[in-house]
């Protein structure tokens, strides 16, 4: 859950002297720690056993911005990401082959006053949790990504399938990754299919690459006659700096919440083509506005290209943004104005108890929840069954057995109106009674 909280004055100031916040694409530049560092551990959810690596990369939640990393895991599972200039900060996990996200501490967030330890605690480090996938790993395709002019790597590039923004849990796929230093990236399970006119290999969905500062790219692998290679490496991909000399355009639009207008709301940008995407990969970093008192958002100077907004990208930011057919894709042409409307958002509900990601030795004797304005039922769905409605913001769990439970919540106003939704199913485990 996305959290304001600090750690004190004393070591927030001694933070925010030690290490500026990185602000974009950066080329081969190492940050290497000359004090304390702050340490998370991955591990498999299996059995706890140390998992080597994984990549990790700091955002800050509120600009969906890249703060430090990627930092990638050692044999004992820790990531060193030296002194962080803040506590409210977010992580972005990308396994590669063979992993996925199991679970991460706060969805992804800091949370300081966790009884699971911290970042300053070397002795007690907060867990990712990973999980081995089952999938096989091809297709793939691997290359490095550039700078169009200079041809120097990029780093803190994000490539993804997905349109959508980062925040989400911080939970990414095997079609996601992030560049380092050296501009790298490896990407698989990449969606092929066959031309029945040609028989050539058609990639299905495109890869999206963004960086701030940098123009998005959309692209595809440009198969050669007869070939039924789906192990693609050597690509490069080179970005154009943006500069006050490009052709732009402008999206504007109005939140509305509760049928008033929605202040101090985030609104995301992600780069799209006309083809659907999950709101689950790294998408569009550093590319958002705020609502201002009349719930009116403008993104400004935006590159020519297709966009889609996504309001309240981040958990934990009380926004949840229904799929609408207000908000289509959005092309932004010459020095154009686009106008998309008034968008309506929910209120977002988070799990209390048992948190996210949390292993009990028994079944919870109740579920809880942060409450929402105006509700008067709350529907809560556990497992594949849905409990008798409430009017308070908790309620009983009947007998639950050992392993895998997902629950989540739906509040609906006097009216019957839906008026909040969880942005997640939440996962809590129960271990299995000791022999």
């Amino acid at each position: 859950m996305i959290t304001r909280t600090c750690w004190g004055l004393m070591v927030l100031a001694a933070h925010l002297c030690l290490l500026a916040p990185l602000t974009g694409c950066e080329s081969g530049k190492d940050d290497k720690p000359t004090l304390p560092a702050d340490l998370v551990r991955v591990v498999d959810e299996a059995d706890g056993s140390p998992v080597a690596g994984i990549k990790v990369v700091v955002m800050d939640p509120d600009f969906n911005m890249p703060v430090a990393g990627p930092f990638i895991s050692g044999p004992d599972g820790l990531v060193n990401m030296g002194m962080l200039p803040r506590t409210d900060l977010a992580l972005m996990v990308f396994c590669g082959v063979g992993y996925r996200v199991h679970s991460l501490p706060g969805y992804g967030t800091w949370n300081p006053n966790s009884s699971g330890g911290g970042l300053t605690n070397p002795d007690a480090p907060m867990d990712i949790q990973v999980r081995r996938a089952t999938m096989d790993s091809l297709p793939r395709i691997a290359g490095r990504v550039v700078d169009s002019q200079t041809g120097v790597p990029l780093k803190q590039v994000f490539v993804s399938l997905s349109p959508y923004l980062t925040g989400y849990q911080g939970d990414t796929g095997p079609a996601d990754d992030a560049t380092g230093d050296d501009g790298k990236f490896s990407v698989s399970q990449i969606p092929f299919a066959q031309d029945p006119q040609s028989g050539n290999l058609i990639q299905i969905s495109p890869l999206r690459f963004s960086c701030r500062g940098y123009r998005p790219v959309v692209w595809k692998y440009d198969s050669p006659n007869g070939s039924e290679n789906v192990d693609i490496r050597g690509v490069t991909i080179e970005m154009e700096l943006i500069g006050l000399d490009n052709h732009w355009g402008i999206i504007t639009g109005v939140l509305m919440r509760d049928g008033i207008p929605a202040a101090g709301i985030v609104v995301g940008l992600g780069v799209v083509d006309q083809s659907p995407g999950n709101k689950v990969g790294p998408g569009l970093p550093g590319w958002v506005e705020v609502s201002d008192e009349f719930g009116r958002f403008l993104f400004n100077q935006l590159p020519l290209g297709t966009y889609i907004l996504q309001p309240g990208f981040a958990l934990g930011d009380e926004v949840y943004y229904p799929p609408q057919p207000g908000n289509p894709p959005l092309v932004i042409k010459d020095r154009q104005v686009v106008n998309a409307g008034t968008l309506n958002i929910l209120h977002e509900i988070e799990p209390v108890g048992p948190p996210h990601g949390a292993t009990l030795p028994q079944p919870p004797p109740t579920l809880s929840w942060t409450a929402v304005p105006a509700a008067v039922t709350y529907e809560v769905r556990f497992d594949r069954g849905i409990l008798p409605p409430t009017n308070t913001n908790s309620i009983d769990l009947p007998g639950a057995s050992a392993g895998t439970h997902y629950w989540s919540v739906r509040a609906f106003n006097k009216a019957g109106n839906l008026i909040g939704i969880s942005q997640i199913q939440s996962i809590f485990r129960i271990l299995p009674p000791p022999d």
